[in-house]
């Protein structure tokens, strides 16, 4: 299969905020699991090593079958990977792009088993094995929503309301749209405007998902797509 390739640069927006923290029913209260045969491989991951490294697989998402994001002290990254052919326990991973370069013919090998994940192959030049335990589905909208979340460093805030109604307000751009459900994840549709810099602005498509991992806690992960020179994404523990 032809890939075209794509050209991104991306523009890192890490917001690390506070939150009131989730209650026991919240957390339990999670978006039903994914059941259909037909992608089993579909799910929210977390790193077993670096427990700021997530892993969102959607088989049928186009150019976005898998995104791969870490927030971190020492590094905050973004890689996604255009295609996921299904096997039998081992997945063949076409392309992947991230900060400032793409290779659509890149090729990756993804292994699992009930509840794990594990990624192998070369990633900008590097090869790569990266290990994952697979959580449960996202929470339902209606557990994040009418709560600011604030990055107490910059200021930058984000905020659903109970129309599902997104607001991001950072130093970089400020963003507006909608969230909805999908599966184990939400899908946003949004615009961009009054960027710092002009190429930034315009409208953008992406995720958003939530995890919640034992002795590390919950938080949300978002990444939204624009043109084929940019994206934003985030993490904000709860």
């Amino acid at each position: 299969m032809s890939l075209k390739r794509i050209t991104r640069l991306i523009l890192l927006t890490t917001l690390v905020s506070l939150v009131v923290a989730c209650s026991e029913e919240d957390v339990v209260d999670f978006i039903e699991q994914n059941e259909d045969p037909e992608h089993p491989v579909d799910g929210v991951y977390v790193n077993t090593i670096n427990s700021l490294e997530s892993f969102l697989v959607d088989e049928s998402r186009p150019e976005q079958a898998g995104i791969l994001i870490t927030t971190s002290q020492e590094a905050s990254d973004l890689n996604y990977f255009l295609e996921i052919e299904s096997g039998d326990k081992e997945y063949e991973v076409f392309g992947v792009c991230g900060v400032g370069f793409c290779d659509p013919v890149n090729e990756l090998v993804i292994k699992t088993t009930d509840k794990s994940l594990t990624l192998s192959g070369g990633i900008n030049g590097e090869l790569v094995t990266k290990s994952f335990t697979r959580l449960e589905n996202s929470l339902p909208l209606f557990n994040i929503v009418s709560k600011t979340y604030t990055d107490p460093n910059f200021g930058s805030t984000l905020y659903i309301d109970e129309a599902l109604n997104l607001t991001i307000n950072s130093l970089y751009c400020t963003v507006s749209g909608k969230v909805n459900e999908k599966k184990h994840y939400y899908e946003i549709d949004a615009v961009a405007t009054g960027c710092l810099s002009p190429i930034f602005n315009g409208d953008y498509k992406g995720v958003m998902y939530t995890v919640s991992f034992d002795g590390v806690g919950s938080g949300l992960y978002y990444s939204i797509f624009g043109s084929e020179q940019s994206a934003l994404f985030g993490y904000f523990p709860f």
